[in-house]
């Protein structure tokens, strides 16, 4: 009888021993390379941070210096939502954009009520019905009470759509937040989000708001306010009177009858501003984006509240 080969078994052995080291290296090498990757993605999103903060520095500095100099008045006094032109920087590898919009210019998410939210969503060229939608289930959401309106919905609605939690019955603390009411598709969203805001005092800028939200002042129709759009463009407005002033005598008598409501809800220049920081580091897919509120303060700028990261 043969006795077994010991070589042979050593040498399937060696081989075993080799192919196994082999495969803890290949498995070490693939979690060091893990591992280096999650590194520069974090020295990435780190870098895309400060330089968001930094960005936002800048802008409330550009701000302070706008304010300061001799024509802050006719600056703030213009015909554009952004209170300034876009601001692009780069800082160390990041490059990034502040915009600083008035908040004035888009209408309050949390302050409009039923008639407003519907003339603005008709004034973007939302139907009737669909504008009341919108209108309902967003009133809905932010209200305290459980009860539904026509078009509205409430726990119940919510319920019957699957896993999908709501209403807040509160207020929204952000512009996201929409985008978890029933009504309020991603296209809807889209849509809607840029007339929108949950940052100022409610009232609307004649000197730079959109047609669709000079339509939820008191008095202001669609006619009315497209002929605001084309006027302002030759001079901004400086006081309720001033408009009424310059209307053709059919577009004023709706203003003077709800003249006194009119002038609550309007104003002719800035007072909190929403800053908007985005950076991105060069070559890198992440993205830092940052966002405050800032209250323009007398002759320079600016208490700084609400600062956001994401």
């Amino acid at each position: 009888m043969r006795r077994p080969d010991r070589r042979g078994f050593a040498l399937i052995a060696i081989l075993w021993v080799l192919l196994l080291v082999s495969a803890l290296a290949l498995d070490f090498q693939t979690v060091v390379q893990g591992d280096r990757r999650l590194a520069v993605s974090a020295r990435a999103d780190a870098r895309g941070r400060w330089a968001a903060r930094a960005g936002l520095a800048r802008g409330v500095a550009a701000l302070d210096e706008l304010l300061a100099s001799d024509t802050a008045t006719v600056a703030l006094g213009s015909t554009r939502f952004a209170v300034l032109p876009p601001l692009s920087f780069e800082l160390e590898g990041v490059e990034g954009v502040v915009t600083v919009v008035d908040a004035r210019s888009r209408v309050h998410l949390n302050l409009a009520g039923p008639e407003e939210l519907t003339a603005l969503f008709e004034g973007i060229g939302y139907s009737g019905p669909d504008a009341a939608t919108l209108t309902d289930q967003i009133l809905d959401w932010r209200d305290a009470d459980g009860l539904r309106r026509l078009r509205g919905a409430e726990r119940a609605e919510y319920a019957a759509l699957g896993p999908r939690p709501g209403p807040g019955n509160a207020p929204f603390l952000e512009l996201e937040e929409l985008q978890r009411v029933s009504a309020v598709s991603p296209a809807v969203y889209q849509r809607i989000a840029p007339y929108l805001t949950v940052a100022g005092d409610g009232r609307i800028n004649l000197n730079n708001a959109s047609a669709a939200a000079l339509r939820t002042l008191p008095g202001i129709d669609g006619v009315l306010a497209e002929k605001i759009v084309e006027m302002r463009e030759r001079a901004p407005f400086q006081h309720p009177f001033d408009l009424l002033a310059r209307l053709p005598g059919p577009l004023r008598r709706p203003l003077q009858e709800a003249f006194p409501r009119f002038t609550e809800r309007a104003a002719f220049g800035p007072r909190e501003v929403e800053v908007v920081v985005v950076a991105a580091p060069a070559g890198a897919p992440l993205r830092s984006e940052l966002r405050a509120v800032a209250t323009l303060a007398g002759g320079r700028a600016l208490s700084v509240k609400r600062v956001e990261e994401r």
